[in-house]
Parts: C-alpha cells; structure tokens; sequence
C-alpha cells in the first residue's frame, strides 16, 4: 500500500450525529456499516474486548490494534485507557513520514514516532517535532462493561467471516437506552433481513435496515431520536425464515 492510499485512508474526520444504516461491510467477523452523515461520510464501527487487551484495564494501558487491511497492508490504531470510565484512539502513521507511532509512554507521557521523536498527547495531538500535525483521531464510545466501540471514517473493507454456524440475534445493547443502542445478529448464509422496531402496541415505529446481508456477524446502530419514553421490541425478519423479537426500553 503506497503512504498516499493508506493516509487517505485516516485523514477524514467525522462529526458524530445521527446515521442511517446503508449496505453494511463485515471485517473480522464484525460488521462495519456504512453510515451517511449530514456531509455523506463514511462510518465504520470495530469493537473491542477488552478481555483480549486486558492491558486496557489498566489506567493508562495502551494498546496498537489492526482494525484492518487496506491494499493487503494492516491499518491500526493506538488505542489508551486514560481513566476508569475514558478510552481514547487515533491512528498510528505519523503525518511527517509516515512512521509507525509507538503506544503511550510512561516515561515521555506521550506517543512517540521512534523515526524522528515526533511526539503527540496520548490522544493524538501534535506536541513536539518534524511532524507539524496531529495524528488522526477516533471517536471511543465506551458505556462500562468489558467492550467499547472504535468510529472508524472511511473504512470499508471486506473480509467474509466463515464461522457462523447458525442464526441468532442477541439482545439490544444497551437494554436502557436514552440516546442511541446497537443490535447484534448472526447469519449462517447469505439473507434477506429487515429489522423494525415496534412501539408496546404493536405499530411499526422505525425500519433499521432492509437489506441483502452476507453470512458473517453484524453489529448496528439504533438511533432513538424523537422516540419517547417506553417500552419497544425491536424485530429481526429473514428470508430463510429465522425470526427473533428483543425488547428494550427508552429513557427520556
């Protein structure tokens, strides 16, 4: 992968706000939906276990990830616990060279570039050295628990996740929502799905997606605006006849 295709790949930045689901995208077994923002960018979402970094469980442990591969080559990302209840993320080529970043520094308190000793704060702004720029950023969502989630702009990549044995549609995280929640599913073959969310009596309030979806796992927003307070069931529908209901609850 030239320096040109992989730094076009992490120099857009997205606002959060609302998205609308599109055809999605599987890495890893995980999905990466696309999202069209109010500026039509590109959003993908990659979770992380902490449980598989358990150096993240510590303040300040920091940890660099491969979400991906872009031309056959790895693109990672530098991700940092910086309290109990904060994660911070950002890319890890560094704007002079395109150096690989070092994770966080104790000593330094910083993210060093080992090529030039460019250094940037542990969330990725510019401090020191030849490099000018900051790295590029990543929104971490992170709600407690032993997950959080990465926002990943740009990145569509496909890779097919052959391990999926049946279907299965796990419960709305999280069950309590106030603003936005994710549905979870899994495909054995290639399908047909629709998921609606349904008010407590019965009427269709929302459609989440309606779409071809390869086998593999997904994992997609649900945004909550101008639903009120109540009681919900979000409904999975696919063609092969797998169907499954999970309730979830709004808080205003």
């Amino acid at each position: 992968m030239t320096p040109s295709s992989r730094r076009n790949f992490i120099k857009t930045a997205v606002s959060a706000s609302v998205f609308a689901a599109t055809t999605p995208h599987l890495l890893l077994g995980k999905i990466l939906p696309e999202f069209k923002s109010d500026e039509d960018s590109i959003l993908g979402i990659f979770t992380v276990k902490l449980d598989d970094y358990p150096i993240l469980k510590q303040i300040f442990g920091s940890v660099k990830i491969t979400f991906g591969y872009l031309d056959n080559e790895p693109v990672n990302g530098i991700v940092t616990r910086v309290s109990s209840s904060d994660f911070v993320a950002c890319s890890d080529l560094c704007p002079h060279q395109h150096c690989l970043v070092n994770v966080y520094d104790d000593v330094t308190e910083h993210l060093v570039c080992p090529c030039h000793q460019s250094e940037f704060t542990v969330d990725g702004m510019f401090v020191s050295g030849p490099a000018q720029n900051s790295l590029t950023s990543y929104k971490v969502i992170y709600t407690g628990g032993d997950s959080l989630q990465i926002e990943i702009p740009g990145f569509v990549d496909v890779m097919e996740d052959r391990t999926i044995s049946t279907d299965y549609m796990r419960e709305i995280s999280p069950n309590i929502v106030i603003d936005n929640a994710y549905v979870e599913f899994g495909l054995s073959s290639e399908n047909n799905v629709t998921i609606l969310i349904y008010d407590n009596l019965g009427n269709s309030v929302r459609q989440i997606t309606n779409g071809r979806y390869n086998r593999g796992e997904y994992h997609i927003p649900i945004s909550t605006e101008n639903l009120s307070s109540g009681i919900y069931i979000c409904s999975i529908i696919a063609s092969n006849g797998f169907k499954a209901d999970r309730k979830f609850t709004v808080i205003r």
